[in-house]
């Protein structure tokens, strides 16, 4: 198979990753975004403009990268959708196991979120 489509598959399935990142939190959008973007610029350059001129791109990574800040909105909307899907697993298996992990990885990813990601101070 020829090098080009290669990266152009990668770049497809990075990108759907990325865009199941929006739906859920636990992925990390905008890393998967960087990443689909470079195999799209290494299997063209046409296909990989299209895709950063995207609004999914715009919305998601440009605001990112200009500042490395996220809004407090956004901080948001991922610690609850992290809570409430981690809560809805917990509710549903009902193993101590998981729920000792799930609680855990949600208290780590809640103080990284408040503690290490800087908030975007003119949106709220």
């Amino acid at each position: 198979m020829h090098k080009k489509v290669i990266f152009m598959f990668l770049g497809f399935i990075f990108m759907g990753i990325g865009i199941l990142g929006i739906i859920l939190p636990v992925l990390p959008t905008v890393k998967f975004f960087i990443i689909a973007s470079f195999f799209f610029l290494k299997s063209s350059e046409k296909l990989n403009n299209t895709f950063v001129n995207s609004k999914l791109y715009k919305k998601n990574v440009v605001p990112f990268l200009k500042d490395k800040k996220i809004t407090f909105k956004n901080k948001l909307k991922i610690l609850i959708s992290v809570w409430v899907m981690f809560f809805v697993l917990m509710f549903i298996y009902k193993n101590i196991y998981l729920i000792v992990i799930l609680s855990l990885v949600g208290i780590v990813k809640s103080l990284v979120i408040l503690l290490f990601v800087k908030t975007r101070k003119n949106q709220i």
